[in-house]
């Protein structure tokens, strides 16, 4: 069987030549707080939710890690669960992580994009153990043990500085976006309750009761056991395909016959009804930019005596408050009575409309940005596809290959 044909310059390179193991121990965590490794934010430190330090018995049960070291999870590195720890001081994590670090310094930042790269994760696959995938393990004398073909130091580090300066579009966009989230939630704050008032308008506001100003319908499920039902051109919703940003999208995949409208609870939303998940994810809402049909997590608000926009953005701040109340906790669901109840203050129509008009500028502004940063993501991932595996190569090296 003839060897796969390598980049130019590229070798196979051990693993046990490029880290080296750190396993200094400790039960102090007042010198080295304690930390944990989440595939979402890396090496981050415990939260009070999480910190289980005071079950721990034994002595010596964490590990140190040092600022640049890999903090490694045997259970789920093939899912991503290895990262570099940013921090500037030492600190602790569970013993049952491996740490270790790359003596050549400017490695870092190649395997910051390598270790949870889709080369590793086949890698990772290939000798995972365990017959449930959730606990599937690469030990880490596996991980020290793989060979594979990597570039020479030098376009290391060049690939690195490549994919860190897309890191930093990527971090200054998520900036910009959760800067903007933080300015529109304000304004949503301040116009939405009346504290701050457009210049034009200066009437007063009037409290009304949700039940008075609208139609409230539920949704339902047609049966299953009914396969024409589930084979029509009715958009059927269900809580997972309202996709979240400030004021939510839906993205339906199943579609449903009039006739499954016909013999089911369901009942079918015009366009610009506000769709209300009262169930499972309760708070999140969309307005329907369609005639669409909702399961029962729905409670749907239609024929709405006002402003549509100013109404949705006026319910999604009071569920957000609510949720903060709650301390981030989910919410239980919400009876049709206890939505029909709900209590607001609103202006006149035409500042209902001016003020969503500014909500909805802000969000548009923010979903746009979104787009961006996604688009930035992707790029990352087509860099770390050709330059991780060889098929692009930076600028001064050769892009023939090499029979190994």
């Amino acid at each position: 069987m003839s060897k796969v044909a390598l980049p130019n310059g590229w070798k196979e390179v051990k693993f046990s030549t490029l880290f080296k193991a750190r396993s200094v121990y400790t039960d102090d965590l007042s010198t080295y707080p304690l930390f944990s490794l989440t595939i979402e934010n890396g090496v981050t430190k415990k939260t009070d939710r999480y910190e289980r330090s005071h079950l721990v018995l034994k002595d010596n049960a964490y590990k140190v890690v040092h600022p640049n070291d890999f903090v490694y999870n045997p259970m789920n590195v093939i899912i991503g669960a290895a990262a570099r720890y940013f921090g500037e001081n030492k600190v602790s994590v569970s013993g049952y992580y491996d740490i270790f670090f790359a003596p050549i310094e400017t490695d870092n930042f190649f395997f910051d994009n390598f270790l949870t790269s889709h080369t590793m994760q086949r890698q990772y696959h290939k000798v995972a153990t365990g017959s449930l995938i959730e606990k599937q393990r690469v030990h880490f004398s596996q991980f020290m043990d793989f060979v594979l073909p990597l570039p020479p130091a030098e376009e290391r580090h060049c690939i690195a500085e490549i994919l860190t300066t897309q890191d930093r579009f990527i971090d200054a966009k998520t900036r910009l976006i959760n800067e903007k989230n933080r300015q529109k939630r304000w304004l949503a704050q301040k116009l939405l309750l009346g504290s701050v008032r457009l210049s034009e308008f200066t009437e007063s506001w009037n409290e009304i009761i949700l039940r008075d100003i609208c139609t409230i319908v539920g949704g339902g499920t047609p049966s299953t056991k009914m396969s024409e039902y589930w084979q029509g051109d009715v958009p059927w919703i269900s809580s997972a395909d309202v996709i979240e940003n400030e004021i939510y999208t839906i993205n339906p995949t199943r579609f449903i016959t009039r006739d499954a409208i016909m013999n089911s609870a369901t009942k079918l939303c015009p366009k610009g009804t506000i769709l209300l998940i009262s169930r499972v994810g309760v708070g999140k809402l969309a307005i329907a930019p369609y005639d669409v049909c909702t399961s029962q997590d729905f409670t749907n608000i239609t024929n709405v005596d006002g402003d549509v926009a100013f109404f949705a953005q006026k319910l999604h701040l009071y569920f957000d408050k609510a949720k903060s109340k709650t301390q981030g906790t989910s919410i239980k669901g919400l009876t049709v009575e206890e939505i029909k109840g709900i209590r607001f203050s609103v202006p006149c129509l035409s500042e209902q409309v001016a003020i969503a008009e500014r909500l909805t500028t802000a969000d548009r502004e923010i979903e746009l940005l979104t787009r961006e940063l996604e688009q930035q993501k992707l790029v990352k991932k087509y860099l770390m596809q050709q330059l991780l595996t060889g098929k692009k190569r930076v600028k001064g090296q050769s892009n023939e290959t090499l029979t190994s």
